[in-house]
């Protein structure tokens, strides 16, 4: 996730986006069979309370206190406090983002496949676009400021495994729909690429100035 990001890049994922969530509000009824069939298909093929706790788990480490912990923990330790400042930008920005999506459209929580209470609107999963955006930077930062690779592969897949494992413990606890984490995952990705891509303009920038000020000199 070091590499750069192309303007072409991001107008693609978007596009990809907005195609997509619009064929799925056209086609509602068909997005909401194939829903039900998956998470139909997750209760009766993977119903372990072992499963269930470790989901619940899971879970419970993108709530606000386990994420505020992560973060104090990950500012003490960053050399660079734009590290910091990445993380809580982009993860702010995918919280509000999330919270208007989720308003504008009302998409009600599968609760016939509940294993643990949960209220709000179930599109796009905040749990699965705020844990991607979080975690995604939090990548991003380790494999660009952590040169040690006997420190940075294992956060690497620490970090990947978390990233992966939120989205499918959301739709395990039958808490979303399996379109409601794609997309908020989805989403979660292009925060962090626009982000990427924002921060290689600024470098570059940074760097032509350095450069024209050696020249002066």
């Amino acid at each position: 996730m070091t590499r750069n990001v192309s303007k072409i890049e991001l107008i693609i994922l978007i596009l990809v986006l907005v195609i997509s969530v619009t064929l799925g509000v056209i086609y509602i009824d068909k997005v909401d069979a194939i829903d039900v069939k998956i998470l139909t298909f997750v209760r009766t093929n993977f119903d372990y309370n072992i499963l269930k706790d470790i989901m619940y788990i899971i879970s419970l480490i993108l709530s606000p206190i386990p994420m505020a912990i992560i973060f104090i923990i990950i500012s003490l330790l960053a050399k660079d406090k734009s590290v910091s400042i990445h993380i809580f930008i982009n993860t702010a920005i995918a919280f509000l983002l999330n919270f208007a999506l989720k308003h504008i459209f009302q998409r009600e929580r599968p609760i016939d496949f509940f294993l643990i209470d949960e209220s709000g609107y179930s599109f796009p999963s905040a749990h699965s676009m705020i844990g991607v955006a979080f975690y995604g930077t939090m990548l991003y930062c380790t494999r660009k400021y952590i040169y040690n690779k006997k420190v940075s592969i294992p956060v690497s897949i620490l970090v990947w495994l978390v990233m992966v494992l939120t989205p499918i413990s959301r739709v395990y606890l039958g808490v979303h729909n399996f379109t409601d984490v794609i997309i908020g995952a989805y989403i979660g990705a292009i925060i962090v690429r626009v982000s990427i891509f924002v921060i290689n303009k600024i470098e570059k920038k940074e760097e032509l100035t350095r450069l024209n000020a050696a020249e002066e000199k």
